[in-house]
């Protein structure tokens, strides 16, 4: 079990930091079941703010990013960050629900970054 955990924890944050391409990372998570009852990975705001960098310096493609958020979205393995739970929880939904809101962009990840969701939820 414990070894499980660790593999497990070890493939979320694989997939969170994007330590591999995104294909591998969905790869390795989908070994393990959905439900989940141990210790979650924390998701902090720093960690979402680097790979909204990496889109917006051109280093991956808005696809990655919104596959990259709808397979951390409702995980419950993954925890958001206390301190930024509400911030976290609106840019992974906003991200991985390009339909219901809107294709990303350098536009919406800029708007997502300054915090700025009542201009987006008035759209």
């Amino acid at each position: 079990m414990e070894k499980s955990h660790h593999l497990r924890i070890e493939a979320v944050e694989n997939l969170v930091n994007l330590n591999f391409d995104i294909q591998k990372c969905l790869e390795e998570i989908q070994k393990f079941d959905w439900d989940y009852n141990g210790v979650p990975f924390v998701l902090k705001r720093v960690e979402v703010e680097k790979v909204l960098a990496l889109y917006l310096r051109g280093e991956i493609t808005s696809e990655i990013v919104e596959t990259w958020a709808d397979a951390i979205e409702l995980r419950e393995d993954i925890a958001y960050e206390e301190a930024d739970e509400s911030w976290v929880d609106n840019v992974i939904y906003y991200l991985a629900n390009p339909l219901l809101n809107e294709p990303t962009s350098i536009f919406l990840v800029q708007r997502l970054l300054k915090d700025e969701f009542k201009i987006l939820d008035d759209q």
